[in-house]
């Protein structure tokens, strides 16, 4: 039997209900229950502590008076009410290592005085309720039966999606799951509701004597206080429809691969020495038991194979721009970089389109502006030529008009005007550097590419890369994840902050340019250019965690603004304000400028200059 944990214990999944085991209810026991559920009941009154995440350093108090599910008790303090989402939160039961997790549902009465609950956000759904299941409704806790399901799976299971979430309960030890002592351990995964719905025909095996076994219609009253793996049978369909026999093919082939053989076919006439689809399962499910990270291995090295394209892409790249004459076009480009100044709130990058005109990011500006205008105590400066480290600057200075030209949130975007005079340290009068609008080119799908830009709001730097076709986007992600994969830290948090920046979305678009670069912050804004010297995204933003190790930042992959599509919505926005005098004398000096570019005749300027 496992042991029974301490109020003061670590985490376990020891006996969490003292009282379970009463014959008779003690008039004075903190956990006696009446089956009212809305009037208070006499003798109910325990704490618990509860934490926002593991890094919470504080521990709330929570006093309950009254019988209900832990989620209701949380929700009754109206300062957390906001933040209980129902559908994504896991709610971990004890202090250090993550072993337990209990459902939302789980009742009050069952957790030990002064127990300790950590909550954690899902982005995607982790528990479903049943249909006509009353959850507000607590029995007397010596009804109930508490035990605790492995989150891995066992024989015929370890491959197999058994969990709503798989990722987010994997991070765990053991479920812990409650049901009355009448219902069946099927009914009672079903209530419970962070399982999948395809466990049927399953059974238990007891993590204490594996040959100990409980079927799937069996009642629960026996199982309290038990660990168990859960026990598919075979050729059962898992949840994304294939079966048992496909993943027993796959992984077979894996092995012998590995081991530098081949599989050959197997036969099913009569009287040959064959390997039947039951005995290939029963050798892959043997050889997960003997080598769990078998599978996981084989999968890695596929991932690392895959990269390395990336890796020599890259190397390509750098060689391609350390040529004198790409060196020379890229050195031309940047004096037209500047650096973007935004009062005291926030540096970034920019450059040059036409005249006195500049592009960079919207998101400089935030909460700077009202509509097109900028708040009067925030002033812009662009600094170019800002190339030399300190003392010896000799950059020189262009103030912003205070309304934008264009602003656009969406693509991220704002063309501002400079003062038509700047000036350098020295008070000597400067005119704006050539712009780029006559650059433009359209978004290449492979090959080099170049970002000029001020980092850090240092001095302009240059860093060749290589652009990260769509398809080899999920393999650069792997790899930066790869060496949490087998660490102690969990890696589904990381996971679960990329998809909070908008991986998935990022993954699969199809206008988005993609490539890494050391050019972080300070750097949005910059020109991303291809190794024709074209002049195609606007550096936008990047992917980052901090790595569970040291807390430092790690950046996975950076995206660029495609100018082409930015251009056609500065044009449409011009057009638009038909009643500006200055946004056409703006339109037309961009018909002029643009009119020898062949990229962007496409987006017919004359039709745009058609005011009529």
């Amino acid at each position: 039997m496992p042991h029974k944990r301490g109020r003061s214990s670590g985490p376990g999944t020891g006996d969490i209900r003292k009282y379970f085991n009463n014959k008779t209810a003690d008039p004075s026991s903190p956990v006696k229950v009446k089956e009212e559920k809305t009037d208070p009941v006499d003798g109910h009154s325990h704490t618990l502590n509860v934490k926002f995440s593991s890094n919470d350093r504080y521990e709330y108090s929570v006093h309950c008076e009254h019988p209900r599910t832990v989620l209701q008790v949380l929700k009754s303090h109206s300062e957390w009410n906001a933040k209980m989402a129902d559908d994504g939160i896991i709610i971990h039961m004890g202090k250090g290592d993550k072993e337990t997790i209990i459902p939302t549902h789980f009742p009050c009465t069952c957790l030990e005085e002064g127990e300790t609950l950590t909550l954690y956000w899902e982005t995607q759904e982790v528990e479903q309720r049943a249909e006509g299941v009353d959850y507000t409704l607590i029995r007397p806790v010596e009804e109930y039966s508490v035990f605790f399901i492995d989150t891995v799976g066992g024989v015929n299971s370890r491959s197999k999606e058994l969990f709503r979430n798989q990722g987010a309960v994997k991070m765990f030890k053991f479920l812990c799951v409650y049901g009355e002592k009448g219902a069946t351990v099927m009914e009672t995964f079903r209530r419970d509701g962070r399982f999948l719905d395809y466990l049927e025909s399953f059974k238990l095996s007891n993590n204490d004597n594996e040959n100990t076994l409980t079927v799937s219609t069996e009642k629960v009253k026996n199982l309290h206080n038990n660990k168990f793996k859960i026990r598919l049978p075979l050729n059962k369909s898992g949840k994304d429809g294939k079966n048992q026999e496909d993943v027993a093919n796959k992984s077979v082939k894996e092995v012998a691969d590995m081991r530098g053989r081949s599989v050959a076919s197997t036969k099913t006439s009569e009287g040959t020495n064959t390997l039947t689809q039951e005995k290939l399962m029963e050798i892959y499910e043997l050889l997960c038991e003997q080598f769990p990270h078998l599978k996981e291995e084989m999968e890695n090295r596929a991932e690392v194979n895959t990269v390395k394209v990336e890796k020599v892409n890259f190397g390509k790249a750098q060689q391609s721009f350390s040529e004198v004459f790409r060196q020379k076009q890229m050195h031309k480009l940047g004096e037209s970089v500047c650096k973007v100044r935004v009062g005291d709130v926030c540096s970034g990058t920019g450059f040059v389109l036409f005249d006195n005109y500049i592009i960079t990011n919207a998101h400089l500006f935030q909460n700077c502006t009202d509509g097109r205008e900028l708040h009067d105590e925030i002033d812009v400066f662009a600094l170019f030529n800002y190339v030399d480290p300190e003392p010896y600057n000799d950059f020189y200075c262009f103030e912003a008009e205070k309304l934008f030209v264009d602003i656009d949130s969406e693509l991220d975007y704002a063309i501002v005007e400079l003062h038509p005079e700047g000036w350098k340290q020295n008070g000597r009068p400067m005119k704006v550097p050539k712009g780029l609008l006559n650059k433009f080119g359209p978004l290449p799908e492979t090959g080099e590419a170049c970002i000029i830009g001020h980092p850090k709001g240092e001095i302009l730097r240059m860093d060749p890369t290589w652009i990260i076709e769509k398809e080899k986007r999920k393999d650069v992600v792997k790899e930066c994840l790869e060496p949490y994969r087998k660490s102690l830290f969990p890696i589904r948090p990381l996971i679960n902050h990329l998809n909070d920046q908008g991986l998935q979305d990022l993954l699969e678009s199809e206008e988005h340019p993609t490539y890494n670069t050391f050019l972080y912050h300070g750097a949005s804004g910059s020109p991303v250019i291809d190794g024709h010297g074209r002049v195609f995204g606007l550096h936008t933003a990047g992917l980052m965690f901090n790595k569970p190790t040291d807390g430092q930042i790690e950046y996975v992959i950076e995206y660029a603004q495609p100018l082409i599509a930015i251009f056609e919505k500065f044009v449409n926005n011009l057009k638009s304000r038909t009643d500006d005098p200055t946004s056409q004398g703006v339109l037309a000096k961009v018909k002029e400028v643009a009119k020898n570019n062949k990229h962007i005749q496409i987006l017919d300027l004359e039709e745009a200059m058609d005011t009529s």
